[in-house]
């Protein structure tokens, strides 16, 4: 959703989109331009990047997780910039960085003591993205997770299951995605994040599923000859 106002001209847009990757900002700014022509100032320009070495570059490169929206981005240097996961993030200077698009500025911070390295932004909601180690896991692990799990408040079961070993996603009727472990407990693929839960054991009994608009829907996992 977007809202503008320009109250020289008495007008306001107001834009709503079912979709995730409308681009909502970009359409009030065309329906504003219909009415106000020449008078609409030009779109925000974003700045020059300031130069930085290879090696700050990779420091701050990487897996990033928000805890929020659950999505996970893997941040890369390219044309001077930062970029992956529909983000990028131009350097303005010292650990500053301003989002192509949007113009929220962000802090980068270094990691502290059990504090992982961030992005952290106040603007638009506020945003913190935190730095992740991405990890491997074995046939043993993916094979603990296999198994039926469900949300009753939905009304939905799926499936995990290891197939050539990879742990896929499958869904009735035909609904099948192929998950990467993304780091310890969370895995992504086709839009979707699953982050494992486990029980006093260690044991994964459920997983929280994250998909665009959709976050941290619940499923338990379904012992073998429970009904449900």
């Amino acid at each position: 959703a977007f809202l503008s106002h320009y109250p020289q001209a008495g007008l306001t847009v107001s834009i709503q989109c079912n979709a995730a990757s409308a681009d909502a900002g970009g359409l009030a700014r065309s329906v504003a331009g219909i009415f106000l022509g020449d008078a609409l100032q030009p779109a925000w320009t974003p700045p020059a990047p300031v130069a930085m070495s290879d090696s700050e570059f990779q420091r701050r490169s990487g897996l990033y997780h928000d805890p929020v929206s659950q999505q996970v981005v893997r941040l890369t240097p390219r044309d001077g910039r930062l970029m992956g996961g529909g983000l990028t993030l131009i350097p303005t200077g010292g650990d500053r960085w301003i989002q192509a698009g949007s113009g929220a500025a962000f802090t980068w911070s270094a990691p502290r003591g059990d504090e992982p390295a961030r992005f952290v932004t106040t603007e638009d909601g506020g945003r913190t993205l935190l730095a992740r180690s991405p990890v491997s896991p074995s046939s043993a692990d993916l094979q603990a997770m296999a198994g039926e799990y469900h949300n009753a408040e939905i009304g939905s079961t799926v499936r995990l299951a290891v197939e050539d070993g990879v742990l896929v996603l499958r869904h009735a009727p035909a609904v099948r995605v192929e998950l990467e472990l993304a780091f310890q407990d969370t895995f992504t693929g086709g839009g979707r994040t699953l982050s494992m839960a486990r029980g006093a054991g260690g044991a994964v009994d459920g997983f929280a599923y994250s998909a665009g608009r959709v976050r941290n829907i619940q499923f338990q996992r379904v012992s073998e000859g429970s009904a449900r």
